[in-house]
């Protein structure tokens, strides 16, 4: 028989002899002729660097399984995939190094029911049924309990919409949805930036210019503190939305 284990990075893929006692991997060779496909994706793994062998079992990282075709998903023995819906939202002030976010799983958002759900790595269960994650809501769900779990010290504006930034970018599959409020935050890290120069009256200005919707607001916001560059600008944009543009000191300017 040919079964698996997982916890919350791994999966353990074994063979069991008639006698419930897993088999040594130095004999699988002989299941061949009726886990061939099976231990084709295993070796497969191996060979790619994303698998390692044990005395009986071939260890998997989650995120090298979810990577894998639906197909082989299915050789594999593994769950279904999860269909519904997950809702990111906030929790607390977004610029606060107290902030946290919260995720749940719905069977449609952000309106829907919310699912009794335990999730273990990348199998969540909902009753009695478990489900595969795909990989971009893996990787939603360990980034904000990773997030989360960071001190409040290691928080604050800058890392908080940096991590929001990558769960944006995580929530573009169908099924990861963000609340409004987290949606409308967009953040601009500029590699470079355009100086325009302006001598009259004897006054030089400088209007720095960045790839956004409204540079104006931008140009605005930067006049209002003469003589000091700020860490981020909060633009107003269209719809409710807000960029925030981070200046650093690495950033090129031209």
């Amino acid at each position: 028989m040919f079964r698996y284990t997982h916890n919350n990075k791994k999966f353990s893929f074994y063979f069991l002899d008639s006698y419930g006692k897993k088999i040594s991997v130095s004999n699988w060779a002989e299941l061949q002729s009726e886990f061939l496909s099976q231990l084709a994706i295993l070796s497969e793994l191996r060979d790619n660097g994303l698998a390692g062998y044990t005395e009986n079992s071939c260890e998997v990282e989650n995120i090298d399984i979810l990577k894998l075709s639906d197909i082989d998903k299915q050789i594999l023995e593994l769950p279904n995939s999860y269909q519904y819906e997950i809702l990111v939202e906030s929790d607390g002030t977004l610029k606060h190094n107290s902030f946290k976010f919260k995720y749940g799983f719905y069977d449609f958002a952000p309106n829907g029911t919310r699912l009794k759900v335990s999730r273990n790595g990348a199998i969540i269960k909902i009753e009695e049924t478990e489900y595969l994650l795909s990989e971009n809501q893996y990787l939603l769900c360990e980034a904000i309990e990773e997030f989360n779990s960071l001190p409040e010290i290691e928080k604050g504006n800058v890392t908080n919409l940096k991590k929001l930034s990558e769960l944006k970018t995580l929530s573009k599959e169908s099924g990861l949805t963000l609340e409004q409020f987290l949606s409308n935050q967009e953040l601009f890290i500029p590699e470079k930036i355009k100086i325009d120069i302006d001598f009259k009256d004897g006054i030089l200005e400088v209007f720095p210019q960045i790839p956004i919707s409204n540079p104006h607001s931008f140009i605005n916001n930067f006049d209002l503190v003469k003589n000091k560059v700020k860490e981020f600008y909060a633009v107003s944009e269209e719809q409710g939305k807000t960029t925030r543009v981070f200046i650093y000191s690495d950033t090129e300017s031209k």
